[in-house]
């Protein structure tokens, strides 16, 4: 049964082009989920209002040379990554503004707002983005460190991963069955 054959081998295709996706692209973010009334009252919601604040200048004032490259390695594509090295402290840290703001999404959703960070799974985030929130969000009863470090969670975008796994799948299947198809009709 060719139809049989072509399926697996669909499958198979699919399969590995969904893992070589996984490794090149960044389909895990950091997220955290506060009730809205943590954000100031009187701060325009986003995430530049975020990015501005004397909270968030002085983590990254505390952030050492290292870290700042290991953030900025998570960050960028593995062209400009390799190309840190080459680059001065101040101009790394102009980098790391300029990119994180496209890796940051801030949503209000209902009574809640949820901060997603898109980045390479690493545990340094989540300290960094502890130390940025405590500072910038009104809590009722300020949280440990270690209960608000609870809140951030790392996640998977399953949503992207199953539209290239279906993607992959069904373009693998048309060449299949095209194939076929021509084969049969030069029979």
């Amino acid at each position: 049964m060719p139809a049989v054959r072509i399926t697996g081998i669909a499958i198979a295709v699919a399969m590995m082009s969904l893992l070589i996706f996984m490794t090149f692209h960044k389909s895990y973010y950091l997220s955290l989920s506060l009730p809205a009334v943590s954000w100031p009252d009187n701060k325009e919601r986003g995430v530049d209002t975020l990015l501005n604040s004397p909270a968030f200048e002085d983590s990254l004032e505390k952030l050492k040379a290292h870290e700042l490259d290991l953030f900025l390695s998570t960050l960028l594509e593995n062209e400009k990554a390799r190309q840190i090295d080459q680059l001065s402290q101040k101009e790394k840290k102009a980098l790391f503004l300029s990119e994180l703001p496209s890796h940051l999404l801030l949503q209000f959703e209902g009574n809640n707002l949820v901060l997603e960070l898109r980045s390479i799974k690493h545990a340094k985030w989540s300290d960094f983005l502890v130390a940025v929130s405590s500072g910038f969000f009104v809590f009722d009863v300020k949280p440990e460190t270690r209960e608000l470090k609870e809140k951030f969670i790392w996640s998977t975008d399953y949503a992207l991963l199953v539209k290239v796994l279906l993607t992959a799948f069904a373009i693998t299947l048309l060449i299949g069955v095209l194939l076929l198809w021509l084969k049969r009709r030069a029979s």
